[in-house]
């Protein structure tokens, strides 16, 4: 769709306003919330690109949908910023429960997440901009406009490694792209030109770190990155055979074969995502498929799919524009075109619903295999996962459930005098769980009087008299581990372990930044 540029103008002239007022907004927040400040930080960034657009929109022809789309989507995230500043400046002073401040500090974590992203898609921006601008004034011939869309494509993969986005990056891009007008266009050559423009312009003036990561040719431009292995414990039992007939399930299928899917379901912390870590850290499975091509996701059980297709995009090493503001099936179909260039593995951990199956479904090349993990049999169903590619897992052993516990609870086998009839009956009430064993093996540590084991006996016994399902009993289980936290060094350690409920499931978090914010909350003194 052709859009005018005076569209461009219109909302040129509410965007700067608007800015300014969520900056204003954001400096009050910043008197009592000191986690915004990152987000002050990328609107300061947002000025000069802004001011840019705005010097650059008076040449753009009536092809100018990016920017505008662009536009339109940073328009839409500031009036939400606008809008959640305010309710929480608002409310500040009556947000005494930690639980009620979390949830405040997660609406402002994700608020600061939805500018990163744009900002990200920044640099792409002003590329396209300064080549549909020269391709204009230069009279370029139809070959170099169909290029356009394969080069940027390749310069995207370079731009969202620039944190930092100045006019000076376009400028690069229409000196190194110029030479290239009227001619036939060399998409490799004029991508390393500009790829060696960016790094000259490093060279030359190093007020930042914008450029540190910018590779010298395109044949350093590998978005396939070879798959980090993922952590498992140090001890695991109970596991050799599960292990063993996922593996086979795994490389059993020849590369030409249709692709497949396969399950394992089992109650929730019977070790299903430790199975999964495993087979997918074996030197098999990454030689088989090639560790660039397995590719992991989790679900968790109240999912965001627009969400989880931007952690997908991510660890595909994808960053189109345009993915802020397609349509949910748009975004899936861009991922099944990607997916179909590889013959990948693609796990997807922890679903707890059928209705997300349709949106990740979407490793189709022949070879490629999907594994689903779920608490629930019908899932597996739902994603086509047969009698023969389906594996159970059930609780561990006694003998396997006892190793896994002394290991927390004793370091292996130093169990004090006294306690080890008492020790027994605890592995008995976590019902071959391994979750419970090493949470409640981990509360246990340390402790060598009977009149400690057998309070945390009673608790677990009353547990199970109270609730016939195991989940619940499971949680009972974990609970414990969380009250047990009154007894810490640290007084505050109950709400520094509430602070993670700001933070979305299974997410890295760096432990000086989690300090910060837990200095930010008066949490812990700022010497910590």
């Amino acid at each position: 769709m052709l859009i005018e540029p005076g569209l461009v103008f219109g909302i040129l002239g509410q965007l700067q306003p608007l800015l300014n007022r969520v900056i204003d907004a954001v400096e009050i927040t910043l008197k009592y919330d000191k986690s915004c400040r990152k987000l002050s930080d990328l609107l300061s960034r947002l000025q000069p690109l802004l001011q840019h657009i705005e010097s650059q929109a008076p040449k753009l022809s009536s092809n100018v949908s990016l920017v505008h789309t662009w536009l339109t989507e940073l328009e839409k995230r500031l009036k939400a910023a606008e809008t959640t500043l305010n309710v929480s400046n608002e409310q500040h002073p009556r947000l005494t429960a930690p639980v009620s401040r979390y949830r405040a500090a997660n609406e402002i974590k994700e608020l600061t997440e939805s500018v990163e992203e744009l900002l990200q898609q920044a640099p792409q921006v002003a590329v396209d901009l300064a080549l549909t601008i020269l391709v204009k004034q230069e009279n370029a011939t139809e070959d170099t406009k169909h290029a356009l869309q394969s080069m940027e494509n390749q310069l995207s993969i370079v731009t969202r490694q620039l944190p930092n986005v100045t006019p000076q990056l376009a400028d690069v891009t229409r000196q190194c792209f110029k030479p290239s007008i009227g001619k036939s266009l060399n998409i490799e050559e004029a991508t390393i030109a500009i790829i060696t423009g960016l790094q000259n312009l490093k060279a030359s003036n190093d007020h930042d770190n914008a450029m540190e990561a910018v590779p010298l040719t395109l044949a350093t431009i590998d978005p396939q990155q070879p798959s980090p292995k993922l952590h498992v414990p140090q001890f695991v039992f109970g596991l050799d055979d599960s292990i063993g007939r996922l593996q086979q399930l795994l490389l059993s299928r020849h590369s030409d074969a249709d692709s497949h899917s396969i399950g394992v379901w089992g109650k929730g912390g019977v070790g299903k995502t430790l199975l999964a870590r495993k087979v997918h850290n074996s030197m098999e499975v990454q030689q088989h498929f090639g560790n660039a091509n397995i590719i992991w996701l989790t679900v968790g059980k109240d999912p965001n799919i627009r969400s989880l297709y931007r952690t997908l995009s991510e660890k595909l090493c994808l960053n189109p524009v345009h993915l802020s503001i397609w349509s949910q099936t748009n975004y899936k179909d861009f991922l099944c075109e990607e997916f179909s260039r590889r013959r990948a593995l693609f796990i997807v951990d922890d679903v707890w619903e059928e209705s997300v199956i349709e949106w990740l479904d979407v490793a189709k090349k022949p070879g490629s295999v999907t594994l689903w993990t779920s608490r629930k049999e019908r899932v597996l169903l739902t994603a086509g996962v047969t009698e023969a590619t389906k594996l159970h897992m059930d609780k561990l052993s006694e003998e396997d459930s006892w190793r896994l516990f002394c290991v927390h609870a004793f370091g292996q086998y130093n169990i004090p005098p006294g306690v080890e009839g008492l020790a027994h009956s605890v592995v008995e009430e976590c019902q071959g769980l391994p979750l419970a064993l090493k949470v409640i093996g981990g509360v246990m540590i340390g402790k060598k009087s009977r009149g400690e084991w057998e309070r945390e006996l009673k608790k677990l016994e009353e547990s199970r008299m109270k609730h016939q399902d195991v989940e619940k009993q499971l949680f009972d289980c974990l609970k414990t581990s969380y009250d047990d936290l009154e007894n810490a060094d640290h007084a505050n350690a109950k709400e520094c372990f509430l602070y993670f409920a700001a933070f979305r499931e299974d997410e890295l978090l760096e432990q000086d930044k989690l300090c910060q914010y837990w200095v930010a909350e008066g949490l812990v003194p700022g010497d910590f």
